[in-house]
């Protein structure tokens, strides 16, 4: 078989996956410690199409028996689902994903993620640039597995280089590719805009399906996202974090409170019951109730100490009697000021922008003489000192760390 007529009919392939589970257009995204058996089950509920698992590290998943048992967790309705790893060792890929290739509908590469994790395992984003070892390890995966694999990335600083990656993994074998349209540097206060133009157009160049992923908190975005790229389906992360029935269409006096989700969210924890389930019941609380634990700060901490299942259990009783004591209209009123879960680092932003503006007015800075610089320098070393991070943005982002 010829070069062209193996990429054709890796692009059948694609297809012939997309429409088998359904054409789904709403995703929910691979999220590590986030994308469990309960979460998938509750957004599948509520409209989601095709569900991701969270991100297993392939070589671990591979050597320890005990980890793969613990971490995986799937039943016959948890369908249709991709199964996704990160990895940089092509063998080491195909034995971690022929170990689940009886129980998902494709096997997914990880190659977006932009945590400084990813960058000392190498993987994820960090092996965007490295295209050899990237063609190695999806047309191995093409040629050796029962599944389709499919890969998720972010784009790269050009056009150019980001069209060229995504042909590439196209005529390697891969069979539904999804984009994130930000570069792996746009995290956390860089967040920036995501780019859909860029993801428009790969769609345009690539002949598999293209889902587009980034910058989407409501339908509507879903939506929006959809008409403007021509993507086949949308994914959504931190999006449905936050409100796991994104996907319903619910008007608002129809759709489940936050306090509601998080129940109905708890029972399935309950069903599932096992320990991975249980760890990453605290970290869901913190995003599904992030407003109510932002108004009630006495809630939020009594979350940060629970130890057990059982007692994060009664975090929506207690969350309704804090309620009752500050009195239902003054809480409201805080509640509506409150940004979302999606929405905090955006908010942040704002108000350490106020602040300084405000800071500015009540002590003005002196006038001095300009001093002009040499041509080709910009600032004192050549370019403008950004501010460092804060190792977490909320206390949120630090309990999930701690159950991570």
């Amino acid at each position: 078989m010829s070069s062209t007529e193996a990429t054709q009919a890796s692009i059948k392939k694609g297809w012939d996956l997309y429409k088998s589970i359904g054409s789904p257009k709403f995703i929910v995204a691979p999220m590590v410690n986030q994308s469990e058996l309960p979460f998938r089950s509750l957004s599948r509920k509520y409209g989601a199409e095709l569900c991701f698992t969270p991100m297993f590290h392939a070589k671990m998943f591979s050597l320890d028996t005990k980890y793969r048992e613990k971490i995986f967790e799937t039943t016959p309705q948890d369908r249709p689902l991709f199964v996704q790893f990160c990895a940089n060792d092509p063998q080491t890929l195909l034995t971690s994903a022929k170990a689940v290739a009886d129980r998902c509908d494709a096997v997914d590469i990880n190659l977006g993620c932009p945590q400084g994790i990813a960058k000392r395992g190498h993987y994820g984003a960090y092996l965007l640039e490295e295209t050899k070892l990237l063609a190695d390890m999806v047309s191995l995966l093409h040629a050796e597995l029962d599944v389709p694999v499919t890969c998720k990335i972010r784009v790269l600083p050009t056009e150019k280089a980001t069209l060229d990656l995504c042909l590439m993994l196209q005529n390697s074998g891969c069979s539904i590719l999804t984009v994130h349209g930000r570069t792996r540097d746009m995290i956390k206060q860089k967040i920036g805009p995501c780019d859909f133009d860029i993801i428009r157009k790969i769609k345009e160049t690539l002949d598999i399906p293209v889902v587009a992923n980034g910058g989407i908190e409501t339908l509507a975005d879903v939506k929006r996202v959809l008409e403007i790229t021509g993507c086949d389906g949308v994914m959504v992360s931190e999006g449905i974090l936050g409100n796991p029935a994104i996907f319903s269409g619910l008007d608002p006096e129809h759709a489940p409170t936050p306090i509601q989700m998080a129940r109905e969210y708890l029972e399935l924890v309950k069903e599932v019951n096992t320990h991975g389930s249980k760890v990453a019941a605290r970290p869901h609380l913190f995003k599904i109730l992030f407003k109510e634990l932002t108004v009630l700060t006495s809630v939020r901490d009594f979350l940060g100490q629970c130890l057990d299942f059982e007692t994060i259990c009664t975090v929506p009783d207690v969350i309704e009697a804090e309620i009752k004591k500050m009195g239902e209209e003054k809480y409201q009123e805080i509640y509506d000021k409150t940004p979302t879960w999606y929405m905090r680092f955006q908010a942040k932003k704002k108000q350490k922008e106020e602040e300084e503006a405000k800071a500015l007015l009540e002590n003005p800075v002196p006038v001095v003489e300009q001093v002009e610089e040499p041509e080709g320098l910009c600032g004192l070393f050549g370019g403008e000192c950004e501010p460092e991070a804060s190792e977490y943005e909320t206390e949120s982002d630090a309990e999930e760390e701690k159950t991570a």
